[in-house]
């Protein structure tokens, strides 16, 4: 993982994790956790493979507005496939990670909602945004 990508914001405890997991009545994998404990809800402003088609804005992290327990509530049908909204991109779509450790991108455009698989686990999305200038 580059960590130059990523603008850190507050870090998560293993408290509010703790809390995330109970909220889906499922244990986050640990490539997620490690991410979250160390950039929190993270400014990237890149895109999945440097394609325009999968931008990534942000993580969701702690803040009001933008946390990850926030999310879970404003999409209850996630929640209840145990799904977690993880990032943005600049047009509030946004990527989940899902029951299966799976990373999916959630378009929202024109009243139709489409889902496409972007990576089979949360280490390699990361490790695939590419950010201009890098």
């Amino acid at each position: 993982m580059m960590d130059e990508k990523f603008e850190c914001s507050t870090p998560f405890s293993d408290a509010y994790i703790e809390k995330i997991e109970l909220s889906l009545n499922r244990k986050l994998p640990d490539d997620y956790r490690n991410f979250v404990k160390k950039f929190g809800g993270a400014f990237v402003g890149g895109e999945v493979d440097g394609s325009e088609e999968f931008s990534v804005l942000d993580f969701f992290g702690l803040e009001e507005g933008n946390s990850v327990l926030e999310m879970l509530e404003i999409y209850p049908d996630l929640k209840s496939d145990g799904a977690l909204p993880v990032a943005r991109c600049e047009l509030d779509n946004i990527y989940v990670l899902n029951n299966k450790n799976e990373i999916f991108y959630i378009n929202f455009y024109g009243g139709k909602t489409s889902a496409t698989r972007v990576s089979s686990c949360f280490q390699d999305f990361i490790d695939r945004i590419v950010v201009n200038g890098d």
